[in-house]
């Protein structure tokens, strides 16, 4: 390994975060001793942007800019900087160099569609995430993104086939299996849903939604008991969440288990209280089991 490179890694391996400034500092040093060397400036400011120092970051990209203002990294890392620092206008400009080089277009427009999605134009995030799938057929994001837009736009039938293309693509993540339950519930094909939801937590889901969307079908199919354990498991991973009590208190009332219930809308409450669905039930449970005072 080169002098260069030994300096560039042992530089990466001793950043602290909780010493960010001093870490500049140390980064300039190091830029005064090779002012031109492009490979330690873009090291720098990835290994900033990685820790959200997206300003700093940007200070080094500029300088690699300055360099070689052609420079199709940086100036897809230049894009990516301005989008989390919300400065859309700029980003669309530096991808829309790399798009006019005719290189990485996929990634180009798979950020390009991050953008238009962030600005809340998502007929133009729609064309720019079927560009990126166009160059890239097996663009993972720009084919999860995409069907999250038809899912949002209640278009189902053209989530579904986005989502089955994604599961082809990795079969192994539970999330991929959540979106398709989603969507084959709006479709009301709940059986199937119900198999894809236990097919992602099978995959050890650690998403919420998955275990209270199961939880949800189940109480539909009356199916209570089970209902319950879904919505059980969904409060163990986000127990911050007032719905799951909310609907777990539903299905324990189905049970008879009205005590339990009361405490679930009372959790429920404690989260939120305004839920207003939440105090109302609780109050016709406190009526029922002669609670008056309450």
């Amino acid at each position: 390994m080169t002098i260069l490179g030994n300096e560039i890694n042992k530089f990466i391996s001793g950043y602290r975060v909780a010493n960010h400034e001093e870490e500049v500092q140390k980064a300039n040093i190091l830029i005064q001793k090779h002012p031109y060397e492009i490979e330690l400036l873009q090291a720098i400011g990835i290994l900033f942007a990685q820790n959200k120092k997206i300003d700093d970051a940007n200070l080094f990209f500029k300088k690699i800019l300055d360099i070689d203002p052609l420079h199709v990294d940086t100036l897809i890392n230049m894009g990516v900087a301005c989008y989390e620092l919300n400065k859309l206008a700029q980003a669309i400009k530096y991808l829309e160099k790399v798009k006019n080089l005719n290189i990485r277009q996929d990634e180009v427009y798979f950020n390009l569609g991050l953008i238009y999605e962030k600005n809340k134009n998502l007929i133009k995030a729609v064309s720019q995430y079927k560009q990126s799938i166009k160059y890239n057929p097996n663009n993972l994001n720009s084919l999860i993104n995409l069907g999250n837009i038809y899912l949002q736009n209640q278009e189902y039938d053209n989530a579904k086939i986005i989502f089955e293309k994604t599961i082809i693509l990795r079969p192994r993540d539970p999330n991929l299996y959540h979106n398709m339950g989603v969507v084959l519930t709006r479709l009301n094909n709940f059986e199937k849903a119900i198999e894809l939801y236990c097919k992602a937590q099978k995959l050890k889901s650690n998403n919420p939604l998955t275990f209270y969307n199961l939880g949800y079908l189940f109480a539909k199919q009356s199916k209570f008991n089970e209902s319950v354990i879904q919505y059980t498991n969904a409060i163990k991973i986000d127990p911050n969440n007032a719905k799951f009590y909310y609907n777990l208190a539903l299905a324990e009332i189905e049970l008879g288990k009205y005590y339990s219930a009361v405490e679930n809308y009372r959790k429920a409450l404690g989260i939120s209280s305004d839920y207003t669905s939440a105090r109302y039930n609780l109050a016709r449970l406190n009526l029922a089991t002669e609670n008056f005072s309450e």
